[in-house]
């Protein structure tokens, strides 16, 4: 008896062939759903965030649907080679103050990997996007990622220039917690707004760009909102103990914008409202929105000011805890000097501070007209002053949040 044999027992060329075709179209399947296009030369990888202190991190919370294909990869060395460690890296496009993501400078080689966010593909392939070193000197010029070339990479070249790790403690000799960050900046000037800082990590930092024997600043800022800043060297002790106040004696709580969400960037202080007493500023960097300022003697209000708005609390006095403040849309005031002379001036004062400094000024116009925008909402004095002229000063006025003060006495000021 015979036994009839299958098609592909007959035909074993076409088995093969089916089975090579079936792969292709499973490998096709796979290409268009994890998304990777031709011209990506890197493969698509999930970004980690679980080690802080080096690689890459987000930025907002955009990045939980918004895919990497490509990464770029800023090597930051000395002039020998030698790989510096803790330099923070931004990636954004050209003359643009939005970083799309950013990284710190670690093992080996001195190197971070910066993802690079579906939205910001097409800037680059063109080449409009670059790098900036945020180091203790200040920021380094923005340098461009070369287009399309294969890979990305981007060379820093640091002549004379090092690590330091620092151990950060507080003033009852405990180490800082992991969730503060550092800011090295100019001995001059504040922390760069850019820059999103250096992890302590179980109460060590380390900071890279230095330069030999020169004095930079650096400010830390704590998960509470307290923050204090020193000057160091590369040459200090691998210690420092910052004395930060404690909470008990501070005016505390937490600021969030006009939608809702905490503030991340901006500046705020004290505003005394009694004589002698002295105020204090900072910077808010805390994810939270969280501050924490030496309350002055005597009445005080707090202030917060950021590039979308502005709030000042009621009137306080001695240590606050649990303050919540919300930012207000400021407003316009708009007016007219109906004699006008060369050299004239508008100022703004604050009826209630005890220091009666201008918080804005503005020169009148030949016209006689004059505006004064980014008033805080609230009730304020105003003053015209002419050359050669008694000032005139008008007291109590209103401007709402978001509005030009209609006050008819800003018409025709004489």
């Amino acid at each position: 008896m015979t036994t009839e044999r299958g098609f592909f027992n007959r035909h074993p060329w076409w088995g093969a062939c089916l089975f090579f075709a079936l792969l292709v179209g499973v490998g096709l399947v796979l290409v268009y759903t994890v998304g990777e296009r031709p011209h990506y030369r890197n493969s698509t990888w999930q970004l980690f965030t679980e080690r802080p202190v080096q690689g890459a991190a987000p930025t907002d919370s955009a990045w939980a649907n918004d895919p990497v294909h490509v990464q770029v990869l800023v090597r930051v060395q000395s002039a020998a080679g030698a790989p510096i460690l803790g330099v923070e890296a931004a990636l954004a496009r050209l003359g643009d103050t939005e970083t799309a993501v950013f990284g710190i400078s670690g093992a080996p080689g001195g190197h971070v990997q910066l993802p690079v966010p579906a939205r910001f593909d097409e800037d680059l392939f063109a080449g409009r996007l670059g790098t900036t070193l945020f180091l203790p000197s200040g920021p380094q010029e923005q340098q461009i990622v070369p287009p399309d070339k294969g890979e990305w990479i981007v060379h820093y070249e640091l002549e004379g220039r090092s690590s330091v790790a620092y151990r950060i403690l507080e003033a009852d000799g405990s180490a800082f917690g992991s969730d503060a960050r550092a800011f090295p900046h100019a001995v001059v000037a504040m922390p760069d707004p850019r820059a999103r800082g250096l992890p302590v990590v179980q109460g060590t930092v380390n900071i890279g760009g230095c330069e030999t024997a020169k004095p930079f600043g650096l400010t830390v800022f704590a998960a509470d909102g307290r923050a204090k800043s020193v000057t160091v060297t590369p040459a200090d002790p691998a210690t420092l103990q910052l004395l930060l106040p404690a909470l008990a004696e501070c005016c505390e709580g937490s600021a969030v914008d006009i939608e809702g969400q905490p503030v991340r960037l901006g500046f705020m202080g004290t505003i005394p409202l009694e004589a002698g007493a002295s105020s204090s500023t900072q910077q808010l960097r805390n994810a939270d929105g969280k501050f924490a300022l030496v309350a002055p003697s005597g009445r005080y209000r707090i202030e917060v000011v950021t590039e979308g708005g502005h709030t000042r609390s009621g009137v306080l006095q001695g240590a606050q805890h649990g303050i919540k403040l919300q930012l207000l849309p400021t407003g316009t005031i708009i007016g007219r000097v109906a004699d006008v002379k060369s050299g004239s001036i508008v100022a703004l004062f604050d009826p209630e501070a005890a220091q009666q400094k201008p918080l804005a000024q503005a020169i009148v116009f030949p016209d006689g007209q004059f505006q004064l925008p980014g008033v805080p909402a609230g009730t304020w004095d105003f003053e015209l002053r002419r050359p050669n002229f008694a000032h005139v000063r008008l007291a109590g006025l209103v401007v709402a949040p978001g509005a030009a003060c209609a006050d008819p006495r800003l018409q025709n000021i004489r």
